[in-house]
């Protein structure tokens, strides 16, 4: 989960904290270790252990990171272009049902028809590996329920109302299709009745755009109402900070195929402490960090939030996209819930 560090009240003496246009270039991160003092008896050791580490992230890198390989197939925009989104949308609507599964478990089940590739790497191995395709894409929103628990005679709530591919399938005796499941949980569902209404979507166009290393320092127009700043773009970091007070209501894509990132938020004011002040210990960063202190009542409206990442390996662009919604494909559907175990 992000987690987002504000901190308050500015004391700090000998030390750098004001807005820079340009930091201290990133240090190695195999040269950096943290450093713990044994002595240190503050009850909040675990907290700045956490801020810590997020210091020692957002001033360093690592160079010898293995190249990400990319993977720009299973970008939401690719799989578009490369399949036919109506067709699949089509038998979605008419094949999707309802379902308790077991053990707790809901879920809508669809059907998809299998491609001419799938269709002949079965006929000739027996099986084949599903490939990225538009079930990633499609998204299952209950918008009302006459569920009832008819036990206790108690209506049911829905906690989650969206919901996305699983992942899992499950191939049928018909060859020329697959099942996919969408799953989520209600408590005592073999004691629960009634109707879903739901709304089913698939996008089939995309507003994107493309950041890569060469925009370090520039600012970009993501859309008319966002725009970000590029901090730091090197091997395995990246740094950028929300303009205007905007918060990134927006998707992210990175382009390596595998790997995880690590990432959090922080705000601009501790962002510049952080890089302007590259070489603290652990008793040092402490001290100073420890001049600031939460506030429930302060507004901190009025700073920018910076997004820190640091990946398993190096990458050279990234995607900021959402999809255009008034292309979106949707069908509003009311569906009985079913007692199967198929």
């Amino acid at each position: 989960m992000k987690k987002i560090l504000l901190i308050t009240s500015i004391l700090l003496t000998t030390y750098t904290v004001f807005s820079q246009n340009s930091y201290p270039p990133l240090k190695e991160r195999e040269d950096l270790s943290m450093y713990m003092d044994n002595k240190w008896e503050n009850i909040n050791k675990e907290f700045y252990e956490e801020y810590y580490n997020q210091y020692l992230t957002a001033i360093s890198k690592n160079s010898h990171a293995e190249i990400g390989k990319s993977n720009t197939s299973s970008l939401p925009w690719n799989l578009i272009l490369k399949q036919n989104p109506k067709t699949f949308f089509e038998s979605v609507v008419n094949s999707i049902t309802f379902q308790n599964l077991e053990d707790n478990k809901y879920m809508f089940k669809i059907k998809r028809p299998m491609s001419t590739e799938e269709i002949n790497e079965q006929r000739t191995t027996g099986g084949f590996k599903v490939k990225d395709n538009l079930t990633d894409l499609l998204k299952i929103k209950i918008m009302s329920n006459t569920l009832v628990n008819t036990k206790k005679n108690k209506k049911v709530t829905i906690d989650n109302p969206v919901m996305q591919s699983t992942g899992s399938w499950y191939p049928k005796i018909d060859p020329l299709y697959l099942e996919y499941c969408y799953f989520n949980y209600l408590d005592n569902i073999n004691d629960i009745e009634g109707d879903v209404n739901v709304q089913i979507s698939l996008p089939t166009e995309y507003e994107v755009t493309e950041i890569n290393q060469q925009q370090v320092g520039q600012t970009i127009e993501v859309t008319k109402e966002l725009k970000i700043k590029i901090l730091a773009f090197e091997d395995d970091a990246l740094h950028f900070e929300i303009l205007d007070n905007k918060t990134l209501d927006i998707d992210i894509l990175f382009n390596e195929e595998k790997g995880g990132s690590y990432s959090f938020e922080v705000t601009k004011k501790i962002y510049d402490f952080f890089r302007m002040n590259a070489n603290l210990d652990f008793t040092k960063f402490t001290r100073e960090i420890s001049k600031y202190s939460d506030s429930a009542t302060e507004d901190k409206s009025h700073d920018n939030i910076v997004h820190v990442y640091t990946f398993q390996n190096k990458i050279d662009k990234f995607y900021l996209y959402r999809p255009i919604e008034k292309t979106k494909l949707t069908e509003n559907l009311t569906l009985t819930l079913e007692h199967s175990y198929d």
